[in-house]
């Protein structure tokens, strides 16, 4: 089903701090420094995820350090993507996601891509925001 921003805006907010204790993704945390931003205009909304010394922050809005990696996408897009029912390299070949800054970067978490989805799929299911 079709998530409304604020909606996204809550399951976002439930999934950053489920990542924020999942083993794989810390792990990542303590490997790199990477910080990405997703703008969804269509939903008037930008969300975050930062990853540096084994922390992983995020939110809506702005990050509070520069975005290495930043993508726009439709809010369909970008849940589809965090559920794992859209490859992400092939919406951004077809012109889906506008993508700028480190290609390098942007292509470090297609090691935690499925982490990513399995927790976003938990924190998506949990929230009361994305079952009303």
């Amino acid at each position: 089903q079709m998530l409304e921003p604020a909606q996204v805006a809550a399951v976002w907010q439930a999934f950053v701090q489920a990542a924020g204790e999942a083993p794989a993704l810390l792990e990542f945390a303590r490997g790199h420094k990477l910080c990405t931003l997703y703008h969804l205009p269509d939903a008037g909304l930008s969300l975050y995820l930062a990853f540096a010394g084994g922390r992983i922050i995020g939110g809506v809005g702005q990050p509070p350090v520069p975005a290495h990696v930043r993508l726009t996408m439709s809010a369909a897009l970008f849940d589809g993507l965090f559920q794992g029912e859209v490859d992400g390299r092939r919406a951004a070949l077809s012109g889906k996601i506008a993508f700028s800054g480190s290609i390098a970067r942007g292509l470090s978490l297609q090691v935690i891509q499925d982490d990513l989805s399995r927790v976003y799929r938990e924190a998506r299911a949990r929230s009361p925001a994305a079952n009303t």
